[in-house]
Protein backbone atom coordinates (compact mmCIF):
# COMPACT_ATOMS: atom_id res chain seq x y z
CA UNK A 1 0.00 0.00 0.00
CA UNK A 2 1.10 3.50 -0.73
CA UNK A 3 1.02 6.01 2.10
CA UNK A 4 -2.12 8.08 2.64
CA UNK A 5 -1.75 11.78 2.24
CA UNK A 6 -3.96 14.85 2.04
CA UNK A 7 -3.51 16.95 -1.06
CA UNK A 8 -4.11 20.68 -1.01
CA UNK A 9 -4.82 21.88 -4.52
CA UNK A 10 -7.11 24.38 -6.18
CA UNK A 11 -9.74 21.70 -5.55
CA UNK A 12 -10.36 21.65 -1.76
CA UNK A 13 -11.55 18.76 0.41
CA UNK A 14 -9.72 16.05 -1.49
CA UNK A 15 -8.03 12.90 -0.24
CA UNK A 16 -5.96 10.84 -2.66
CA UNK A 17 -4.79 7.46 -1.44
CA UNK A 18 -2.08 4.98 -2.44
CA UNK A 19 0.18 7.75 -3.70
CA UNK A 20 2.83 10.13 -2.42
CA UNK A 21 2.39 13.04 -4.79
CA UNK A 22 0.29 14.53 -7.53
CA UNK A 23 2.93 13.39 -10.01
CA UNK A 24 2.62 9.79 -8.87
CA UNK A 25 -1.15 10.21 -8.95
CA UNK A 26 -1.03 10.60 -12.68
CA UNK A 27 -1.09 14.35 -13.09
CA UNK A 28 2.30 14.26 -14.86
CA UNK A 29 2.83 10.60 -15.67
CA UNK A 30 0.95 7.32 -15.91
CA UNK A 31 3.10 5.31 -13.51
CA UNK A 32 2.40 4.65 -9.87
CA UNK A 33 0.15 1.60 -9.63
CA UNK A 34 1.91 -1.48 -8.35
CA UNK A 35 1.76 -4.47 -10.65
CA UNK A 36 0.85 -2.39 -13.71
CA UNK A 37 2.86 -2.04 -16.87
CA UNK A 38 3.27 1.37 -18.44
CA UNK A 39 1.65 0.28 -21.68
CA UNK A 40 -2.13 0.38 -21.81
CA UNK A 41 -3.76 -2.75 -23.20
CA UNK A 42 -6.31 -1.72 -25.80
CA UNK A 43 -8.22 -4.77 -27.03
CA UNK A 44 -10.39 -4.04 -30.05
CA UNK A 45 -14.15 -3.77 -29.71
CA UNK A 46 -15.97 -5.27 -32.68
CA UNK A 47 -19.08 -3.67 -34.14
CA UNK A 48 -21.99 -3.86 -33.67
CA UNK A 49 -21.40 -5.18 -30.12
CA UNK A 50 -19.35 -2.14 -29.15
CA UNK A 51 -22.28 0.22 -29.69
CA UNK A 52 -24.80 -2.10 -28.03
CA UNK A 53 -26.16 -1.76 -24.51
CA UNK A 54 -27.84 -4.17 -22.11
CA UNK A 55 -29.91 -3.35 -19.03
CA UNK A 56 -31.02 -5.56 -16.15
CA UNK A 57 -33.89 -4.90 -13.75
CA UNK A 58 -35.24 -6.48 -10.56
CA UNK A 59 -38.44 -4.51 -9.96
CA UNK A 60 -40.46 -7.71 -10.52
CA UNK A 61 -39.77 -8.54 -6.87
CA UNK A 62 -42.31 -6.44 -4.99
CA UNK A 63 -41.13 -5.37 -1.57
CA UNK A 64 -43.82 -3.92 0.69
CA UNK A 65 -42.56 -1.34 3.16
CA UNK A 66 -44.39 0.07 6.20
CA UNK A 67 -46.54 3.15 5.65
CA UNK A 68 -44.45 6.29 5.82
CA UNK A 69 -41.16 4.55 5.04
CA UNK A 70 -38.97 7.07 3.25
CA UNK A 71 -37.29 4.70 0.81
CA UNK A 72 -38.87 5.14 -2.66
CA UNK A 73 -39.12 1.49 -3.69
CA UNK A 74 -41.48 2.36 -6.55
CA UNK A 75 -38.79 4.28 -8.43
CA UNK A 76 -37.23 1.15 -9.95
CA UNK A 77 -40.32 0.20 -11.93
CA UNK A 78 -40.95 3.83 -12.89
CA UNK A 79 -37.42 4.23 -14.24
CA UNK A 80 -37.70 1.07 -16.33
CA UNK A 81 -41.05 2.15 -17.73
CA UNK A 82 -39.64 5.56 -18.58
CA UNK A 83 -36.71 4.00 -20.44
CA UNK A 84 -38.74 1.38 -22.29
CA UNK A 85 -41.00 4.13 -23.63
CA UNK A 86 -38.12 6.06 -25.24
CA UNK A 87 -37.32 5.55 -28.89
CA UNK A 88 -33.61 5.98 -28.16
CA UNK A 89 -33.70 2.76 -26.11
CA UNK A 90 -35.61 0.63 -28.61
CA UNK A 91 -32.57 -1.53 -29.46
CA UNK A 92 -31.48 -1.94 -25.82
CA UNK A 93 -31.99 -5.43 -24.38
CA UNK A 94 -33.93 -5.33 -21.08
CA UNK A 95 -33.59 -8.51 -18.99
CA UNK A 96 -34.81 -9.59 -15.54
CA UNK A 97 -31.83 -9.78 -13.21
CA UNK A 98 -30.72 -13.28 -12.21
CA UNK A 99 -30.17 -14.08 -8.54
CA UNK A 100 -26.60 -13.83 -7.31
CA UNK A 101 -25.12 -17.12 -6.18
CA UNK A 102 -23.90 -17.66 -2.64
CA UNK A 103 -20.46 -18.44 -4.05
CA UNK A 104 -20.30 -15.04 -5.74
CA UNK A 105 -21.61 -13.20 -2.68
CA UNK A 106 -19.04 -14.99 -0.51
CA UNK A 107 -16.22 -13.45 -2.53
CA UNK A 108 -16.97 -10.31 -0.48
CA UNK A 109 -19.35 -11.16 2.36
CA UNK A 110 -19.03 -13.46 5.36
CA UNK A 111 -20.85 -16.73 4.75
CA UNK A 112 -22.50 -16.59 8.16
CA UNK A 113 -23.91 -13.11 7.41
CA UNK A 114 -25.16 -14.33 4.02
CA UNK A 115 -26.81 -17.38 5.59
CA UNK A 116 -28.49 -15.42 8.36
CA UNK A 117 -29.85 -12.82 5.95
CA UNK A 118 -31.16 -15.39 3.49
CA UNK A 119 -32.86 -17.35 6.29
CA UNK A 120 -34.31 -14.32 8.06
CA UNK A 121 -32.13 -14.71 11.15
CA UNK A 122 -30.71 -11.19 11.41
CA UNK A 123 -31.55 -9.41 14.65
CA UNK A 124 -34.01 -6.53 14.75
CA UNK A 125 -31.06 -4.20 15.31
CA UNK A 126 -29.27 -5.53 12.23
CA UNK A 127 -32.37 -5.07 10.09
CA UNK A 128 -32.85 -1.54 11.41
CA UNK A 129 -29.25 -0.77 10.46
CA UNK A 130 -29.99 -1.96 6.92
CA UNK A 131 -33.17 0.11 6.90
CA UNK A 132 -35.68 -2.53 5.76
CA UNK A 133 -37.75 -5.12 7.59
CA UNK A 134 -36.83 -8.64 6.51
CA UNK A 135 -39.06 -10.39 3.96
CA UNK A 136 -38.73 -13.10 1.33
CA UNK A 137 -39.33 -10.48 -1.37
CA UNK A 138 -36.52 -8.46 0.17
CA UNK A 139 -34.19 -11.46 -0.14
CA UNK A 140 -35.19 -11.87 -3.79
CA UNK A 141 -34.67 -8.19 -4.48
CA UNK A 142 -31.27 -8.03 -2.74
CA UNK A 143 -29.91 -11.11 -4.49
CA UNK A 144 -31.32 -10.06 -7.88
CA UNK A 145 -29.90 -6.57 -7.46
CA UNK A 146 -26.46 -8.13 -7.02
CA UNK A 147 -27.03 -10.75 -9.69
CA UNK A 148 -27.93 -8.12 -12.27
CA UNK A 149 -24.72 -6.21 -11.66
CA UNK A 150 -22.73 -9.44 -11.96
CA UNK A 151 -24.55 -10.31 -15.20
CA UNK A 152 -23.85 -6.84 -16.60
CA UNK A 153 -20.18 -7.31 -15.73
CA UNK A 154 -20.07 -10.60 -17.61
CA UNK A 155 -21.67 -8.88 -20.60
CA UNK A 156 -19.02 -6.20 -20.94
CA UNK A 157 -16.13 -8.56 -20.24
CA UNK A 158 -17.41 -11.08 -22.79
CA UNK A 159 -17.62 -8.19 -25.29
CA UNK A 160 -21.38 -8.46 -25.72
CA UNK A 161 -21.65 -4.70 -25.25
CA UNK A 162 -19.45 -1.78 -24.23
CA UNK A 163 -21.93 -0.47 -21.62
CA UNK A 164 -24.29 -2.53 -19.48
CA UNK A 165 -26.58 -1.28 -16.74
CA UNK A 166 -28.48 -2.43 -13.71
CA UNK A 167 -31.70 -0.57 -12.86
CA UNK A 168 -30.93 -1.06 -9.17
CA UNK A 169 -27.69 -1.69 -7.33
CA UNK A 170 -25.00 0.72 -6.33
CA UNK A 171 -25.44 -0.68 -2.80
CA UNK A 172 -22.17 0.79 -1.60
CA UNK A 173 -22.88 0.97 2.15
CA UNK A 174 -22.77 -2.81 2.71
CA UNK A 175 -19.73 -4.24 4.53
CA UNK A 176 -18.53 -7.86 4.53
CA UNK A 177 -20.31 -8.71 7.80
CA UNK A 178 -23.26 -6.32 7.87
CA UNK A 179 -25.49 -4.06 5.83
CA UNK A 180 -26.49 -0.46 6.40
CA UNK A 181 -27.96 2.54 4.61
CA UNK A 182 -30.51 0.50 2.58
CA UNK A 183 -27.73 -1.83 1.39
CA UNK A 184 -27.59 -5.57 2.15
CA UNK A 185 -24.78 -6.77 -0.15
CA UNK A 186 -22.26 -4.59 -1.99
CA UNK A 187 -23.07 -5.41 -5.61
CA UNK A 188 -20.19 -3.49 -7.19
CA UNK A 189 -17.70 -5.21 -4.88
CA UNK A 190 -19.19 -8.63 -5.62
CA UNK A 191 -19.10 -8.01 -9.38
CA UNK A 192 -15.54 -6.71 -9.15
CA UNK A 193 -14.38 -9.84 -7.34
CA UNK A 194 -16.20 -12.00 -9.92
CA UNK A 195 -14.37 -10.16 -12.71
CA UNK A 196 -11.00 -10.64 -11.02
CA UNK A 197 -11.74 -14.33 -10.45
CA UNK A 198 -13.14 -15.21 -13.87
CA UNK A 199 -11.23 -13.01 -16.33
CA UNK A 200 -7.47 -13.29 -16.33
CA UNK A 201 -6.95 -10.14 -18.39
CA UNK A 202 -8.67 -7.95 -15.78
CA UNK A 203 -6.02 -6.57 -13.45
CA UNK A 204 -7.15 -2.97 -12.96
CA UNK A 205 -10.67 -1.92 -11.99
CA UNK A 206 -11.88 1.64 -11.48
CA UNK A 207 -14.96 2.37 -9.36
CA UNK A 208 -16.38 5.87 -9.92
CA UNK A 209 -18.95 6.58 -7.20
CA UNK A 210 -20.88 9.83 -7.71
CA UNK A 211 -23.67 9.18 -5.23
CA UNK A 212 -23.95 12.06 -2.76
CA UNK A 213 -23.20 9.63 0.08
CA UNK A 214 -19.70 8.19 0.33
CA UNK A 215 -19.28 4.59 -0.80
CA UNK A 216 -17.97 3.59 2.60
CA UNK A 217 -18.54 -0.14 2.21
CA UNK A 218 -16.82 -0.28 -1.17
CA UNK A 219 -13.87 1.73 0.16
CA UNK A 220 -13.43 -0.55 3.17
CA UNK A 221 -13.70 -3.75 1.12
CA UNK A 222 -10.93 -2.73 -1.30
CA UNK A 223 -8.73 -0.80 1.13
CA UNK A 224 -5.90 -3.32 0.74
CA UNK A 225 -6.45 -4.40 -2.87
CA UNK A 226 -4.18 -2.58 -5.33
CA UNK A 227 -6.06 -4.05 -8.29
CA UNK A 228 -9.09 -1.91 -7.50
CA UNK A 229 -9.14 1.89 -7.36
CA UNK A 230 -12.08 3.41 -5.49
CA UNK A 231 -13.04 7.05 -5.86
CA UNK A 232 -16.00 8.79 -4.27
CA UNK A 233 -17.40 12.28 -4.90
CA UNK A 234 -19.76 12.99 -2.01
CA UNK A 235 -21.15 15.42 0.52
CA UNK A 236 -18.71 16.26 3.30
CA UNK A 237 -21.35 16.64 6.00
CA UNK A 238 -23.72 13.91 4.85
CA UNK A 239 -24.16 10.22 5.72
CA UNK A 240 -22.09 8.21 6.51
CA UNK A 241 -20.86 10.54 9.21
CA UNK A 242 -17.81 8.36 9.88
CA UNK A 243 -16.14 8.12 6.48
CA UNK A 244 -13.87 5.36 5.21
CA UNK A 245 -10.79 6.12 3.10
CA UNK A 246 -11.28 5.63 -0.62
CA UNK A 247 -8.29 5.83 -2.94
CA UNK A 248 -9.68 9.22 -3.91
CA UNK A 249 -12.27 11.12 -1.88
CA UNK A 250 -13.56 14.43 -3.25
CA UNK A 251 -15.92 16.12 -0.79
CA UNK A 252 -18.47 18.89 -1.27
CA UNK A 253 -19.99 21.31 1.21
CA UNK A 254 -23.76 21.60 1.57
CA UNK A 255 -25.30 23.70 -1.18
CA UNK A 256 -22.61 23.02 -3.80
CA UNK A 257 -23.91 23.96 -7.25
CA UNK A 258 -23.25 22.76 -10.80
CA UNK A 259 -20.22 24.88 -11.66
CA UNK A 260 -18.08 23.85 -8.68
CA UNK A 261 -19.10 20.20 -8.87
CA UNK A 262 -18.41 19.87 -12.58
CA UNK A 263 -15.11 21.75 -12.29
CA UNK A 264 -13.86 19.23 -9.75
CA UNK A 265 -15.05 16.27 -11.80
CA UNK A 266 -13.43 17.65 -14.94
CA UNK A 267 -10.20 18.20 -12.98
CA UNK A 268 -9.97 14.66 -11.59
CA UNK A 269 -11.36 12.37 -14.32
CA UNK A 270 -8.32 12.60 -16.65
CA UNK A 271 -5.99 11.86 -13.73
CA UNK A 272 -8.05 8.83 -12.73
CA UNK A 273 -7.92 7.25 -16.16
CA UNK A 274 -4.27 8.14 -16.64
CA UNK A 275 -3.28 6.71 -13.27
CA UNK A 276 -5.42 3.59 -13.19
CA UNK A 277 -5.65 2.69 -16.90
CA UNK A 278 -8.70 0.54 -16.12
CA UNK A 279 -9.77 -2.58 -17.94
CA UNK A 280 -13.19 -2.40 -16.27
CA UNK A 281 -15.12 0.62 -14.96
CA UNK A 282 -18.07 0.71 -12.56
CA UNK A 283 -20.16 3.89 -12.44
CA UNK A 284 -22.29 4.30 -9.31
CA UNK A 285 -24.62 6.93 -10.76
CA UNK A 286 -26.70 8.03 -7.77
CA UNK A 287 -28.76 11.16 -8.47
CA UNK A 288 -29.23 12.28 -4.86
CA UNK A 289 -27.01 15.33 -5.48
CA UNK A 290 -30.10 16.79 -7.20
CA UNK A 291 -31.25 20.02 -5.53
CA UNK A 292 -34.74 18.55 -5.04
CA UNK A 293 -33.47 15.50 -3.15
CA UNK A 294 -34.65 15.14 0.44
CA UNK A 295 -31.40 13.53 1.62
CA UNK A 296 -28.77 15.04 -0.67
CA UNK A 297 -28.03 18.55 0.67
CA UNK A 298 -26.28 19.59 -2.56
CA UNK A 299 -27.77 21.92 -5.15
CA UNK A 300 -27.19 20.35 -8.55
CA UNK A 301 -29.67 20.87 -11.37
CA UNK A 302 -31.00 18.09 -13.56
CA UNK A 303 -28.90 19.42 -16.43
CA UNK A 304 -25.86 19.53 -14.16
CA UNK A 305 -26.32 15.84 -13.44
CA UNK A 306 -26.62 15.14 -17.17
CA UNK A 307 -23.38 17.02 -17.78
CA UNK A 308 -21.82 14.84 -15.06
CA UNK A 309 -23.06 11.70 -16.83
CA UNK A 310 -21.66 12.81 -20.18
CA UNK A 311 -18.28 13.58 -18.65
CA UNK A 312 -17.99 10.10 -17.18
CA UNK A 313 -19.13 8.28 -20.31
CA UNK A 314 -16.88 10.36 -22.56
CA UNK A 315 -13.93 9.62 -20.27
CA UNK A 316 -14.62 5.87 -20.46
CA UNK A 317 -14.92 5.94 -24.25
CA UNK A 318 -12.11 8.34 -25.05
CA UNK A 319 -9.55 7.63 -22.32
CA UNK A 320 -9.76 3.85 -22.08
CA UNK A 321 -10.83 0.72 -23.89
CA UNK A 322 -12.72 -0.52 -20.84
CA UNK A 323 -16.29 -1.67 -20.63
CA UNK A 324 -18.54 0.16 -18.17
CA UNK A 325 -21.15 -1.22 -15.76
CA UNK A 326 -23.70 1.37 -14.60
CA UNK A 327 -25.62 1.09 -11.32
CA UNK A 328 -28.48 3.31 -10.16
CA UNK A 329 -27.55 4.35 -6.64
CA UNK A 330 -29.60 6.76 -4.53
CA UNK A 331 -32.32 9.27 -5.31
CA UNK A 332 -34.98 10.52 -2.90
CA UNK A 333 -36.88 13.53 -4.24
CA UNK A 334 -40.46 14.13 -3.09
CA UNK A 335 -42.43 13.80 -5.28
CA UNK A 336 -40.33 11.09 -6.86
CA UNK A 337 -40.80 12.28 -10.48
CA UNK A 338 -37.61 14.34 -10.61
CA UNK A 339 -35.53 11.47 -9.25
CA UNK A 340 -37.06 9.07 -11.77
CA UNK A 341 -36.27 11.47 -14.62
CA UNK A 342 -32.65 11.91 -13.49
CA UNK A 343 -32.14 8.16 -13.06
CA UNK A 344 -33.52 7.59 -16.56
CA UNK A 345 -31.21 10.29 -17.93
CA UNK A 346 -28.17 8.29 -16.78
CA UNK A 347 -29.03 5.39 -19.09
CA UNK A 348 -30.25 7.63 -21.91
CA UNK A 349 -26.97 9.57 -21.72
CA UNK A 350 -25.00 6.30 -21.78
CA UNK A 351 -26.79 5.17 -24.93
CA UNK A 352 -26.33 8.59 -26.55
CA UNK A 353 -22.60 8.56 -25.75
CA UNK A 354 -22.22 5.12 -27.32
CA UNK A 355 -24.16 6.14 -30.41
CA UNK A 356 -22.11 9.28 -30.86
CA UNK A 357 -18.78 7.58 -30.25
CA UNK A 358 -19.38 4.75 -32.70
CA UNK A 359 -21.48 6.65 -35.26
CA UNK A 360 -18.68 7.05 -37.79
CA UNK A 361 -17.45 3.49 -37.39
CA UNK A 362 -20.93 2.07 -37.66
CA UNK A 363 -21.66 4.06 -40.81
CA UNK A 364 -18.36 3.05 -42.34
CA UNK A 365 -18.93 -0.61 -41.54
CA UNK A 366 -22.45 -0.51 -42.98
CA UNK A 367 -21.31 1.24 -46.18
CA UNK A 368 -18.25 -0.91 -46.78
CA UNK A 369 -18.24 -3.37 -49.66
CA UNK A 370 -15.46 -5.81 -50.34
CA UNK A 371 -13.84 -5.85 -53.76
CA UNK A 372 -13.04 -9.10 -55.49
CA UNK A 373 -10.35 -10.95 -53.64
CA UNK A 374 -10.43 -8.69 -50.56
CA UNK A 375 -10.60 -10.56 -47.28
CA UNK A 376 -12.05 -8.84 -44.20
CA UNK A 377 -9.55 -8.51 -41.36
CA UNK A 378 -10.32 -10.66 -38.34
CA UNK A 379 -9.15 -9.26 -35.03
CA UNK A 380 -7.60 -12.04 -32.91
CA UNK A 381 -9.44 -12.66 -29.66
CA UNK A 382 -7.22 -12.75 -26.62
CA UNK A 383 -7.75 -15.75 -24.39
CA UNK A 384 -10.05 -14.88 -21.49
CA UNK A 385 -12.34 -12.43 -23.26
CA UNK A 386 -14.90 -15.10 -24.10
CA UNK A 387 -16.14 -17.92 -21.95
Amino acid sequence: MFAWRFLRTRVPLVRWGRTRSRKAAGMCQVGGVRGCSTAMERPSWELPQAAAMRVYYSDVYKVSLPAGHRFPMQKYLLVRQALESRAAMRDVVFTVSPFATVEDLALVHDREYIRRFLQGQLSEKENRRIGFPWSLAGVQRATASNGGTVAATHDVLRKRCRFAGQLAGGTHHAFPDHGEGYCVFCDIAVATRVALRDYGHVRRVLIIDLDVHQGNGTAAIFANDDRVFTCSFHGHGNYPFVKQKSDLDVEFEDGTEDAEYLEKLEFWLPALFSRVRPQLVFFQAGVDALRDDRLGRLNLSAEGLRARNRMVFDAVLNSSDAGCVICMGGGYSDPIDKTVASHAHVYLDAKAALSKHYAGQTAAAAARTFSAGEVPRVVPRERGYYS
